[in-house]
């Protein structure tokens, strides 16, 4: 009689898949809302996906009115707890893309009368 490995048992629920971090909410807001401090976050982080804590440092050094929001809050929340395996991975489509660098465009141009 060998020993045998007994057979593991499964695990229930959903598997969770790993995200890029651009797929995530928080992601998916900084890279069309902010677009320069997204692109500051990727070069601080390096290869690996940011922290929490680095991006809410850059957004308390920002004067973007977006990070002062609670849909940047409530992503910064979300992103802590579940990290880069969010239940959906946010898309976009051309009507989206269209809209946010309308946003962008309306954005800019209001900073400059400051």
């Amino acid at each position: 009689m060998q020993n045998l490995p007994r057979p593991r048992k499964k695990r229930k629920g959903k598997k969770r898949t790993k995200r890029n971090f651009n797929e995530t909410r928080i992601g998916f807001l900084l890279e069309h809302q902010t677009p320069l401090e997204y692109r500051i976050l990727l070069e601080a982080s390096g290869v690996l996906a940011p922290t929490a804590d680095l991006i809410e440092t850059i957004s308390y050094a920002s004067l973007d009115p977006f990070f002062r929001t609670d849909e940047f809050r409530q992503a910064l929340m979300e992103y802590r707890q579940v990290g880069l395996y969010p239940k959906y991975r946010t898309k976009t489509n051309i009507n989206k893309e269209l809209d946010y660098i309308k946003y962008r465009r309306r954005k800019a141009a209001s900073l400059k009368n400051y």
